[in-house]
């Protein structure tokens, strides 16, 4: 029944008003589901450069909880356990860019702990593609590699921190003091700001350049 008031107008439907408390637990949801999709997104989706994940590897034990291979290695390759271990194994790698241009086709490569290794080829033969690939910068076509036990594939934060890479190009500063620079890149190791300045020393004195702190 409509109120006398109101007749021969039509009844005026009912007004309910979110509290504030609801309205605000509403957009405290709203920003933990879009956190979550866009981590998700950041996975999945690397755009030109990265090593994007299968769509679903959030439901894979492999990538959600994975673990380190060092005896399936060490076995794979025929090693007895009293060998040194690998720091590096790629295993049939092979990378097929757009077009059918074969750079890495079915390489093998073990490299152990302690060992300096030179991998040499002319213009073209594959030498960064295949750096690439183990740094997750772009993806492998087919084939597997790890480094220090952790799986390129799902594991591909771990491996970055067991690099260092020295690029083709000048990554120096001209602003910068030596100084300066082993900070940067200290703290792009993840090495926290009180023991960036320790660390800077120690470099400087393994490599007896102390003398060119400020330079």
């Amino acid at each position: 029944l409509c109120p006398a008031a109101t007749y021969p107008d039509p009844c005026p439907a009912p007004i309910e008003i979110f509290s504030a408390g609801e309205a605000m637990l509403l957009m405290l949801v709203d920003v933990v589901l879009y956190a979550v999709v866009a981590w998700w997104l950041e996975q999945v989706w690397q755009g030109e450069y990265g090593q994007a994940k299968p769509c679903f590897f959030c439901f894979d034990p492999a990538f959600m909880f994975p673990s380190r291979r060092r005896a399936g290695l060490l076995q794979e390759d025929g090693l007895e356990s009293g060998h040194e271990e690998l720091a590096m194994s790629i295993k049939d790698m092979r990378k097929v860019f757009k077009g059918g241009k074969v750079a890495v086709d079915g390489m093998d490569l073990d490299i152990r702990r302690g060992e300096i290794f030179a991998l040499l080829g002319h213009n073209g033969a594959g030498k960064t593609t295949c750096m690439n690939c183990v740094v997750g910068l772009i993806p492998m076509t087919s084939g597997s590699a790890s480094v220090n036990g952790y799986d390129v594939h799902t594991r591909i934060e771990d491996v970055r921190r067991q690099l260092s890479i020295c690029p083709q190009d000048n990554p120096l500063y001209d602003v910068y003091t030596v100084r300066q620079h082993l900070q940067f890149f200290a703290g792009l190791r993840g090495i926290s700001s009180q023991l960036q300045g320790a660390k800077v020393m120690e470099v400087l004195e393994w490599s007896q350049l102390e003398q060119m702190l400020e330079e």
